[in-house]
């Protein structure tokens, strides 16, 4: 839990942590925190990115320092490269003698069919004291002594 209480708080926050912060981590500080966090997306001063892995969204924070420019040129470029369709794309593979990476599913953990398990039988033990056998007759009660 951290101890903000506001946007600004939460920013302030971010920019102490470079790597970012999940969400469910920040949910425990205040009650709304996720707003404020997607207010500080809108006013582009933190990326909310989603991580699969861990089922979690990541805020981080915009830092200026780590911004770059890019000529304006290089993007109308990239912007003019053409994409292949898919099913194109797929036969121009097989063509060159490619095949096409299947996407990573998350492995299904196959339970095993419950096998009966045996029981431990329970052993009754009777525990003596054999030290204190002369002293005290365990049969009895136990009645102090009246002096």
């Amino acid at each position: 839990m951290f101890e903000i209480r506001n946007r600004e708080d939460l920013y302030q926050l971010l920019l102490d942590q470079p790597n970012g912060l999940p969400i469910t981590d920040l949910k425990e500080s205040y009650k709304d925190v996720e707003q404020d966090a997607k207010k500080l997306v809108e006013e582009q001063r933190a990326y909310l990115i989603h991580q699969p892995e861990l089922k979690d969204h990541i805020l981080f924070p915009v830092v200026q320092d780590y911004q770059i420019s890019v000529l304006p040129q290089f993007v109308q470029m990239w912007k003019n490269i053409p994409l292949p369709d898919t099913v194109d794309m797929e036969n121009q593979m097989r063509e060159a003698g490619l095949k096409m990476s299947e996407q990573h599913e998350t492995k299904k953990i196959r339970k095993e069919p419950n096998k009966e398990k045996k029981q431990k039988r329970r052993r009754v033990i009777k525990f003596t004291n054999t030290h204190m056998l002369d002293t005290l007759d365990l049969t009895k009660d136990y009645v102090p002594e009246t002096s």
